[in-house]
């Protein structure tokens, strides 16, 4: 088994052992609340997944990586990005501000984004986790099942910073957007995205 198969399994065994839990109703909104790392699973998730969470980039961020001379190999589907380019021109992948335009502004044009949201993880396993206990499989087979869920749940794309506003005002909605949902809305091309 390797590294990356291991830890997919112990993952699914950790939010198995948390979501097969009967909580309260209040106990649970709070035990699933969003916000980045601003709750406990959302950093427990943010911690983990890097390890087998694959990375993609759109074709406009691909195309802006180019008109701004990054060193970007193109192998078919896989887009590779050198990784000291993200750390020498750091202000344009990492920033705080808000909005495409604020970003721009200040030199942002990219944006490492979660599809979907760490929030609507959380959501997703606690409800497909919440339907195993209603079947009548065993632990075993919910965990291989989980284990598989979880090698296409997210990946984490390069997107530009409008493409990124695009998404995240959708998701202000009640009830977040799945990947496949966060995906039409931008009707991009993705491309695997290795960096090294």
């Amino acid at each position: 088994m390797t590294e990356k198969q291991k830890w997919i399994e112990d993952t699914a065994l950790f939010y198995f052992r948390i979501f097969s839990g009967a909580y309260g109703d209040k106990f649970l909104k709070k035990l699933l609340k969003g916000g980045g790392g601003n709750s406990t699973l959302c950093a427990s998730w943010y911690q983990l997944s890097p390890v087998f969470v694959p990375k993609r980039i759109s074709g406009s961020a691909l195309n802006l990586l180019k008109e701004n001379s990054f060193d970007v190999i193109e192998d078919g589907n896989t887009v590779r990005l050198n990784k000291k380019d993200l750390v020498n021109r750091h202000l344009a992948f990492y920033h705080n501000a808000k909005g495409a335009q604020n970003r721009i502004n200040i030199g942002k044009l990219f944006h490492f984004d979660h599809n979907p949201s760490n929030k609507k993880i959380l959501s997703l396993l606690n409800d497909r986790i919440k339907n195993y206990m209603e079947s009548q499989v065993s632990e075993q087979e919910i965990l291989i099942d989980l284990s598989e869920y979880l090698k296409t749940i997210q990946t984490v794309d390069l997107i530009t910073v409008e493409q990124d506003e695009i998404r995240t005002n959708a998701d202000r909605a009640d009830y977040p957007l799945t990947n496949l949902e966060r995906d039409s809305l931008l009707g991009d091309n993705w491309y695997v995205l290795e960096i090294s």
